[in-house]
């Protein structure tokens, strides 16, 4: 293997970079678990030393050189998606690229790992509790870095096409906040609800997936049966001139000039999702810090309920 960067990091440093302030491109970090917050450069956040390394059979391998790959090949996009604020503006062979650096982002992330760490815990103490011998060994680690790489290899592609067939658009933000982001960028959220299968998945009927991409910008991916769900947008005169409406921004595949209030939402879903940190170009933690206070449990990232 050739000699990968130790600091390895799990949210792209050009994504990271589009929310920095000042010359020395400076970004204001909040932890959720303490509270506290702080100013970094883009190096030491969403990252952690060999993050991507594992063992194979004998062999060290990492995941590092494929994800700086996609990475480079996705940042002109996303600069030409700010530039041109529509979807119309980049090609099918850009816009599948774009599809796969989503799906990759979603497994590649410190949350994806602590949710496999956490499911797989859940069944060593009960392997224990029934008297057997947890099968959990010094490989621990390496084991779940490979459970994520195989994960990776072998749904990639069929993961972006799902996305990729989704409606895109991008919400744009003239309000006084900014968009944040954090280390698990991506968000969903889902109007539908479902007890038995839940209601957060890229197939699942409703879904709504959301990746800003710079304080006044953000990515949004819905699935197909919310065209019909805000139908009634075309009773509004001129609804999809540029920017106007939801819909307009759907069907035109260009951008939606979003009320304060779903600027809110979205960073809320910031929170929810993030494992440990939120960034922010303003400093404006205020949010984050009464969503926290109103539910402790967002200190900590997301984890599947296991019945």
């Amino acid at each position: 293997m050739k000699n990968a960067p130790i600091i390895q990091h799990y949210v792209p440093q050009f994504l990271i970079r589009n929310f920095c302030f000042g010359k020395k491109k400076q970004i204001n970090v909040f932890e959720k678990a303490s509270g506290k917050s702080f100013v970094s450069n883009t190096k030491n956040i969403a990252s952690e030393r060999n993050f991507y390394n594992y063992i194979d059979k004998g062999e060290t391998k990492t995941l590092e050189f494929m994800l700086s790959e996609y990475e480079s090949k996705v940042k002109p996009i996303i600069d030409k998606l700010l530039e041109t604020q529509s979807f119309l503006s980049i090609n099918k062979i850009e816009h599948q690229l774009l599809s796969q650096f989503i799906a990759l982002q979603l497994l590649r992330t410190k949350t994806q790992r602590e949710q496999l760490k956490a499911i797989s815990n859940y069944c060593f103490d009960n392997f224990e509790k029934l008297g057997f011998t947890s099968p959990k060994d010094q490989n621990y680690e390496n084991e779940l870095k490979l459970v994520i790489s195989n994960l990776i290899n072998k749904n990639l592609e069929e993961f972006s096409q799902i996305i990729y067939k989704k409606n895109w658009f991008l919400i744009t933000n003239k309000s006084n906040q900014s968009f944040s982001i954090s280390d698990n960028p991506i968000t969903m959220y889902n109007e539908n609800y479902n007890p038995l299968i839940g209601n957060i998945g890229i197939e699942i009927e409703g879904i709504q997936i959301y990746l800003p991409i710079s304080p006044k910008v953000t990515v949004a991916i819905y699935c197909e049966s919310l065209k019909e769900k805000i139908s009634y947008f075309k009773k509004i005169p001129n609804y999809n001139l540029v920017g106007k409406t939801l819909l307009g921004a759907i069907e035109k595949s260009s951008y939606w000039d979003a009320p304060e209030e779903v600027i809110t939402f979205l960073n809320g879903l910031q929170t929810c999702f993030s494992e440990r940190y939120i960034f922010s170009k303003t400093g404006d933690f205020s949010l984050y810090v009464k969503q926290i206070q109103d539910n402790p449990s967002l200190k900590q990232g997301p984890r599947s309920s296991i019945l």
